[in-house]
């Protein structure tokens, strides 16, 4: 069996290629990546969240604050 057909390998790619999640902050002198956030939300409304990400549509991260 070779790498490439194992089972255990997962695809790494993103469900939206058109929308990053991630943009060059290009005013920055060390042009850092700033993450976008669709939305915070605290821990206790973790089942939430993951409703939300099952649903699609959102364009960015979601945050769980601790």
């Amino acid at each position: 069996m070779t790498a490439a057909s194992s089972p255990t390998r997962r695809s790494c790619r993103a469900t939206h290629a058109s929308t990053p999640s991630w943009t060059v902050s290009a005013g920055s002198p060390r042009k850092a990546l700033t993450p976008r956030v669709a939305r915070v939300l605290p821990a206790e409304r973790a089942a939430d969240a993951h409703r939300l990400l099952e649903a699609g549509g959102l364009r960015g991260r979601l945050v769980l604050t601790f």
